[in-house]
């Protein structure tokens, strides 16, 4: 479709403006969910402490001082900070439900009490099972209580418009202008329309002029690349009555070659369904897509696993190759690797 209709330039109105400078809302939530956790971890590591070797219901013959706590309090924040990265625990959890993020929080708890278990089991005979059930209960609660408090904080914020999301609307016109005031209404979404881009040439071109549109087209889908390098919005949202899959599709591959989360509208979900990984949003009428299924974490892992474990099984396995090919070539006279053309 784009190849076949000429460029169009953008809207004189917004081709000259400079891109606007919005806070890092994605860095602004890291940040904020990274704070609450370490307060939670700190506290619920002084308050085991207390209990393990302050309150007198456990024996103990050693009385750590103050260097030990610190290290402690040291390692456990590393070791719970590095498992919640991993595990993804460090997103826009506001946009869910937050029984998937209290759910995801108790998960990854649980592994890493499990971690820390076995590693005192390897290093020790004793068998502490009270106190970890007692730490795994006040790190979860802890935990979690920060991240509903910081879930109410994001709200206040982006009611106050004091932590947004620079976003540009991708669709029809009709669609795509009744989305924007959708978000201007909602505040709570967080959503901060930078403008709007119409996926037909013609329906921006009729509608360029017309007064509800001032000052938010900022194109045609042909100038897709150049308005995401000029106002570098963090959100994507497609909102099209058209169901032309090649061109959605190409949208969403061009945001995600830019590192820009996409949504979609609920009625869109069929032409991605299979292609892409989805999620339902909490409270708004938008499902996010990524064409990447895996975090790039999970590739490196998945990469290293790959090559690791066929090398290793190459190499054990040498000597059994090797007899099957004497085996193959002993018994018939072609080669031992079989070799077959494919087209495809």
């Amino acid at each position: 479709m784009a190849d076949t209709i000429p460029k169009i330039k953008m809207n004189a109105s917004r081709a000259n403006l400079q891109p606007i400078n919005y806070s890092n809302s994605r860095h602004s939530q890291i940040m904020l969910q990274a704070i609450t956790d370490i307060i939670a971890i700190l506290s619920g590591y002084s308050l085991f402490f207390f209990i393990r070797f302050e309150s007198g219901l456990f024996k103990t013959l050693v009385k750590p001082g103050f260097d030990e706590y610190a290290f402690g309090a040291l390692f456990f924040m590393i070791f719970w900070l590095s498992l919640f990265f991993f595990n993804g625990l460090y997103k826009n959890w506001y946009e869910r439900s937050p029984f998937d993020e209290i759910w995801a929080v108790a998960k990854v708890t649980l592994i890493g009490c499990a971690i820390l278990v076995f590693a005192v089991l390897y290093d020790s005979q004793s068998s502490p099972r009270k106190l970890f059930v007692i730490y795994a209960f006040i790190i979860s609660f802890a935990v979690i209580f920060g991240r509903t408090i910081t879930r109410n904080i994001e709200k206040k914020l982006r009611r106050e418009r004091k932590l947004i999301i620079p976003a540009i609307i991708i669709g029809t016109s009709k669609r795509a202008l009744e989305f924007y005031k959708k978000t201007e209404e909602s505040t709570s979404w967080g959503f901060k329309t930078i403008g709007i881009i119409l996926i037909d040439n013609n329906d921006y071109i009729i509608n360029q002029s017309k007064p509800e549109f001032d000052n938010l087209l900022l194109g045609s889908i042909n100038d897709l690349e150049l308005i995401l390098n000029e106002y570098k919005p963090e959100e994507i949202i497609i909102a099209s009555d058209t169901k032309e899959h090649e061109v959605l599709l190409n949208i969403v591959n061009i945001s995600s070659e830019k590192n820009l989360r996409v949504k979609i509208e609920t009625d869109l979900y069929d032409i991605f369904t299979g292609q892409a990984k989805t999620q339902n949003l909490y409270g708004i009428p938008l499902i996010e897509i990524s064409t990447q299924l895996l975090k790039p974490w999970q590739e490196i892992l998945k990469r290293i696993f790959d090559v690791a474990f066929s090398s290793l099984v190459i190499i054990l396995g040498m000597p059994i190759w090797a007899l099957v090919a004497l085996i193959i070539k002993i018994d018939s006279k072609g080669p031992f690797f079989y070799t077959q053309p494919r087209v495809g």
